[in-house]
């Protein structure tokens, strides 16, 4: 928060989310001294762990990821932004190598994880993604997800600031949980970025969406379940 003179963009990004009674972190300014000092005003975000998912009437053991292949893809052997659009044939022991891709609370089911990479992977754009889309995904909360990313114009949103959750039961459905909301309503400035306060990124357009192949596919569906 330390480069937005406002002190709000954050915190109102977070807001929105639980407007829409999606699961988000709760935020509280804080301001901090040091003896006696007062050395500036910051921002608590409240960690996606359990009790996050407690307090939306989430199952607290659910599988609860955060695809880190944009920063580990030279690690990992791949040449790619996002596990995303992956082949996973190839690779021997999946179980091991998703937990080098991801991080994770607890023990994630690995099984649903590696169905829904090697779905996208498989499945063209059109009706079938349709249909497979919604059986796999909570519609409603990835479109508020979405859409609020495109209304903050946040630039950094579909690389790897978001969370996967999953219930236990075998009828649930994959929810987005929004994390890292900093670069919001024109605040940047970035290496790698354009500067841009006026306009923040909106005239970036879907670029980023080549981050999340999965989004990417779902926005080019001639049919079906658009924004």
């Amino acid at each position: 928060m330390y480069t937005d003179p406002s002190a709000i963009r954050e915190r109102l990004a977070w807001d929105m989310f639980h407007y829409l009674g999606q699961p988000a972190s709760k935020t509280r300014y804080v301001a901090l001294y040091i003896n006696d000092s007062f050395e500036g005003l910051g921002i608590h975000i409240q960690r996606i762990d359990e009790l996050l998912l407690a307090q939306n009437r989430l199952e607290p053991n659910g599988t609860l990821v955060r695809d880190m292949t944009r920063r580990n893809a030279e690690e990992l052997g791949l040449n790619r932004q996002s596990i995303f659009g992956h082949d996973l044939r190839s690779t021997r022991n999946q179980t091991a190598f998703l937990a080098g891709v991801f991080d994770s609370r607890w023990n994630p089911d690995y099984t649903h994880i590696s169905e829904l990479i090697q779905w996208v992977h498989d499945t063209e754009a059109g009706t079938d993604f349709e249909v497979g889309f919604t059986r796999r995904f909570d519609v409603e909360n990835f479109i508020d997800w979405l859409a609020l990313h495109y209304i903050m114009g946040d630039v950094d949103a579909f690389g790897d600031d978001y969370w996967m959750y999953r219930g236990r039961q075998t009828d649930s459905k994959w929810k987005i949980i929004p994390w890292d909301n900093d670069l919001s309503f024109g605040k940047n400035e970035r290496d790698g970025l354009t500067p841009n306060r006026e306009l923040g990124q909106y005239g970036r357009g879907i670029v980023q969406l080549s981050d999340f192949l999965l989004m990417s596919m779902k926005l080019m569906m001639p049919v079906g379940i658009m924004i």
